[in-house]
């Protein structure tokens, strides 16, 4: 509401500044808005009259760059005031603990079985602790593993940055289908967990 009452605004103030801009500085300027009849005339036309009331003549020139100035004017505001998330600079790097399957609580690990088919991205809090899982989806053979290279808040969230591992050169592999992920547990924080692979 507030950047559609800031536009509404600006608008405004650029069409009444366009309009008496056009029509002079004299004193006595009134401006109206009039619309021919002849269809080319697509543009309001401003008029003065001097002070007996007389029409001295119309102007609009300047109206067609005027609008189109306040227009780019308008999206320039509008683009500037839509906030955008954005990385905020990192407070601290968090402790954390790498799960093993054993010892995921049981609830989340059902969930993570649900979704290990495809690239998932799930978090789970359970007294007092937060969860994060990341998998990468199904791999067609043994040898991948999922490594944590990155776990930190800021001011608004905490960031999570996992990397997929293949097999190492010269790793013996077999053609079985697998589900790499990874679950880390940390203290819980009430922030909005980022996942930044």
């Amino acid at each position: 509401k507030r950047i559609i009452g800031i536009t509404s605004f600006i608008f405004r103030f650029f069409h009444f500044y366009i309009i008496t801009k056009t029509a002079g500085a004299d004193n006595g300027i009134v401006t109206n808005f009039h619309k021919m009849k002849n269809k080319q005339e697509l543009f309001p036309i401003c008029y003065r009259e001097n002070r007996c009331g007389g029409c001295i003549m119309k102007h609009k020139r300047g109206i067609v760059p005027g609008c189109l100035a306040a227009g780019f004017l308008l999206i320039f505001m509008l683009t500037g005031c839509v906030s955008r998330p954005q990385k905020t600079e990192k407070l601290r790097d968090l402790e954390f603990t790498v799960m093993s399957k054993e010892d995921v609580p049981e609830e989340f690990q059902e969930q993570i079985l649900q979704h290990q088919d495809l690239p998932f991205r799930l978090t789970y809090t359970d007294q007092g602790r937060l969860y994060i899982a990341e998998g990468y989806g199904a791999q067609l053979k043994t040898g991948y593993s999922v490594e944590v290279e990155g776990l930190y808040e800021t001011s608004n969230a905490i960031y999570f940055h996992t990397n997929l591992l293949g097999p190492e050169k010269g790793e013996e592999t077999k053609e079985v289908t697998t589900f790499p992920y990874v679950v880390v547990m940390l203290d819980a924080i009430d922030k909005t967990v980022v996942f930044d692979s």
